[in-house]
């Protein structure tokens, strides 16, 4: 992937689908975990989620879909088997070849919505924690994607105008919210979608 990064003082990458390919993951989680209380749910309407923290993401579901589903205790369930499956976790190559090759020369930022507990394991697993000057997680801020929140707040750590940070994003959710802080978005295509574009 040539990019050019030149006129970009900042980088920022979301974690899940973009840095590490774990959205398949993630998705296992949440199927295992609504079949559990009941109930199915289709796998695009997952990635058409993504971005989003798991609490609110089950209050988009049951608003959705008219379940009563307490979000603590999906959260936690669901939480609870992708930690447990984080062998199955892997980097995504080209993306993460950006990000150490700036490693020293642009300060570098995630933000994602994942919870930082789990964030913290992942970035230690694969050993990439030490490339990135800040992480903002779902606790970091009051408003998840798409809200420009996350990304303000990433910029500030960055101690960098948003203007001048460029965000790597593969969920619509981050998108949004980074064009909404006015930054330029890199959009990453899903492994998925690479999947079918090849079948």
């Amino acid at each position: 992937m040539n990019i050019d990064t030149a006129q970009f003082t900042a980088l920022i990458f979301d974690l899940d689908g973009t840095l590490i390919d774990s959205m398949p993951l993630h998705n296992e989680a949440w199927i295992k975990t609504l079949q559990s209380f009941g109930h199915d749910l289709d796998e695009k309407v997952l990635y058409e989620l993504a971005g989003i923290p798991t609490f609110d993401t089950v209050k988009i579901l049951n608003q959705r879909y008219a379940w009563s589903l307490d979000p603590a205790t999906i959260t936690h369930q669901k939480e609870s088997y992708y930690l447990s499956h984080l062998d199955m976790v892997n980097a995504n190559d080209e993306i993460l070849q950006i990000a150490k090759d700036h490693f020293q020369t642009k300060p570098m930022a995630i933000v994602t919505g994942g919870q930082s507990r789990n964030v913290k394991k992942v970035l230690e697993a694969l050993k990439i924690n030490y490339l990135f000057d800040a992480v903002i997680c779902a606790e970091d801020t009051q408003n998840p994607k798409p809200s420009p929140e996350p990304f303000l707040l990433a910029a500030r750590r960055l101690i960098k105008n948003p203007c001048d940070c460029l965000v790597f994003e593969d969920g619509e959710s981050g998108i949004l919210g980074a064009k909404a802080a006015g930054m330029a978005v890199i959009q990453v295509v899903p492994s998925f979608a690479r999947s079918e574009n090849k079948s």
